[in-house]
């Protein structure tokens, strides 16, 4: 999977909300990934929503190579999803605190 750029997840996130095409979004596997104090904070509805669903993932340590603004001690949330809730979730994150793999 290769990270998908802010610019290409604004248009992602255009055409969902256009109704053009989400089905393709949908069926599409994408990994997202996001420091666990925004998990916690301005994504906790997709957090209950996972918990409540049984699919609660478990924290992993942020790496150097991640490009998001993080001190690296709270570790992050790593999600495999629809590409289409990635770009949701990725939308509701602080700017630069997520990203998104497809």
């Amino acid at each position: 999977m290769k990270r998908i750029g802010d610019s290409a997840l604004r248009a992602y996130r255009a055409q969902i909300l256009a109704l053009q095409d989400v089905q393709a979004l949908q069926a599409r596997e994408a990994r997202f990934e996001a420091p666990l104090g925004d998990w916690i904070g301005r994504l906790a509805g997709f957090a209950l929503v996972l918990r409540l669903q049984g699919a609660l993932p478990a924290p992993v340590p942020i790496v150097k190579g991640d490009r998001f603004n993080a001190q690296g001690l709270e570790g992050k949330i790593v999600i495999q999803t629809s590409l289409a809730q990635a770009v949701l979730m990725w939308h509701l994150a602080a700017p630069g605190r997520a990203q998104v793999f497809a």
